[in-house]
């Protein structure tokens, strides 16, 4: 049974699929926990959209521990705010629904397919 409760020192794993713009992906992240949710919230009020990016951004370089992530040269990309707003545009919301826990990871199956 999963438990709810997260101690600290946790990480967890995944893998996002392979898309028409990347290969597979295994993320090792630390998920966001209740404050970090209200420091987010607090933090996100009243700014505008390029803001609330910069501040994504910044969340998810904190919270991902590792990713197989590559770049057009084959190596590692390194994981920062940088390099995060330099993905294509449809991979930030998936990396941050992972790690905000909006949106349930992919199992370690080794298959993609959701019941």
């Amino acid at each position: 049974m999963p438990s709810p409760f997260i101690p600290d020192g946790y990480t967890r794993e995944t893998t996002i699929p392979a898309s028409a713009q990347w290969d597979e992906i295994h993320l090792v992240y630390r998920p966001m926990i209740r404050s970090d949710v209200i420091e987010y919230t607090a933090r996100t009020k009243g700014i505008d959209d390029a803001g609330w990016m910069a501040i994504v951004d910044e969340i998810l370089s904190k919270k991902i521990v590792s990713w197989t992530l590559r770049g057009p040269d084959g190596q590692t990309v390194p994981v920062s705010a940088a390099s995060i707003a330099s993905l294509v545009p449809s991979l930030p919301p998936k990396l941050w629904g992972v790690v905000s826990g909006n949106t349930e990871p992919e199992k370690d199956t080794g298959d993609a397919t959701k019941n």
